[in-house]
């Protein structure tokens, strides 16, 4: 996203936060780089889904998961279809993540 910054490119982030500091963290640093966040809403009591990478000595490294509960996942259950695509209508490009474990 970076590199677009030049460009006549923006780019908007569409995902749901909870209300706690570490969504409030990741809103703002989006907002810094110049991200849109107009498309992102937030749900009282709940988390953003977070996974923690561990480097062992070795080299190797596990992850940590804790996405079951994230709102995100219930982006396009929650939304009024409709409304969605008609404001997702607007874009040239859409990369879409829907990685589930």
């Amino acid at each position: 996203m970076r590199c677009l910054k030049s460009a006549d490119a923006p780019i908007e982030y569409l995902t749901i936060l909870g209300d706690d500091p570490f969504s409030s963290e990741m809103l703002a640093m989006w907002q810094a780089e110049g991200v849109g966040t107009e498309l992102v809403t937030r749900r009282e009591s709940t988390l953003p889904g977070l996974y923690a990478i561990r480097a062992h000595t070795a080299g190797e490294r596990s992850f940590h998961y804790w996405r079951s509960k994230s709102p995100t996942r219930k982006l396009l259950a929650d939304a009024d279809a409709a409304a969605l695509a008609a404001s997702l209508a607007y874009f040239d490009l859409l990369p879409i993540s829907t990685y589930y474990m």
